[in-house]
């Protein structure tokens, strides 16, 4: 046997654990690649999730602040006439009593 040809028949398998390398790397890649698109399936689904979390958020604080500043603007008129109307009759209930 020619040393040239020793060389040759040796040369794949030292090409072999090489070849393994890249046959495991290809199917770690593609392992990584399958639990990528799960992950991304899951973060669009909180993404989601979170984005109504906030439009709701908002909307119970509208929900909360509205009335209360409607409050503000129409209900000292009225309680201010109430408390007039009371007086009034509380005036009328004195002088009538005495």
């Amino acid at each position: 046997m020619n040393s040239q040809e020793k060389n040759e028949d040796e040369l794949p398998e030292a090409l072999s654990p090489e070849v393994n390398k890249n046959v495991n790397l290809q199917s770690l890649l593609e392992e990584n690649l399958a639990m990528t698109k799960e992950i991304r399936a899951m973060v669009r689904h909180i993404n989601v999730y979170v984005a109504w979390q906030r439009i709701f958020g908002w909307a119970k604080l509208f929900l909360i602040v509205i009335p209360v500043i409607i409050g503000i603007i129409y209900l000292p008129p009225i309680v201010s006439d109430a408390y007039r109307s009371f007086m009034k009759l509380i005036a009328g209930s004195i002088t009538m009593g005495n």
